[in-house]
């Protein structure tokens, strides 16, 4: 059976191929956040009472995941002259993505992965406003997945209060 290139498969074929090299993209980076685990220490972090359950959790951090492929496909296949640029802020977006979990859950650095995690929500929301005119789709799936981010980071400012960080701990003196 020959090979044929990508020009000469059928549109649907690609478009669907297209899509499936995107949701690798960010399987892998899931996946590469996910080897940073917080194991016991999470477990013994003092939690806010509205932390959901680790299951909810789980489902939202996929449902953002997949938000994220669908966004970089809804881009890739409006074949606008920005998407080239569109798709450096989203590979950004990813390395953010892994810098946070790295400094949350690999390093213990609560503190340090608000920042990222600030930064993260502020590149978020840029490229979402950024995409409007690319593909209005998927500037929106963004702004949704911005809202996830914000919650996170709520929820990773109660964890750093409620475990000795903030400012107060800061200024005291050994």
């Amino acid at each position: 059976m020959p090979v044929r290139s990508l020009e000469t498969q059928a549109p649907g074929a690609v478009t669907v191929m297209t899509l499936a090299i995107f949701l690798l993209c960010v399987v892998l980076v899931a996946a590469l956040s996910g080897r940073f685990s917080g194991g016991e220490w999470y477990q013994l972090m003092q939690q806010p009472g509205w932390r959901p359950p680790a299951l909810a959790m789980a489902a939202a951090w996929s449902l953002y995941y997949l938000s994220m492929a669908l966004t970089a496909w809804l881009v890739w296949e409006r074949r606008h002259r920005r998407a080239v640029r569109a798709l450096s802020i989203w590979l950004l977006l990813l390395a953010l993505n892994v810098l946070w979990a790295w400094f949350f859950f690999g390093l213990h650095r609560v503190g340090w992965s608000l920042a990222v995690l600030g930064l993260w929500l502020a590149a978020t929301l840029a490229a979402s406003w950024l995409l409007r005119p690319v593909q209005t789709d998927a500037a929106r799936l963004l702004l949704l997945a911005g809202l996830w981010l914000l919650f996170v980071l709520a929820l990773n400012f109660s964890q750093w209060t409620l475990n000795g960080g903030g400012l107060a701990s800061a200024l005291q003196l050994p």
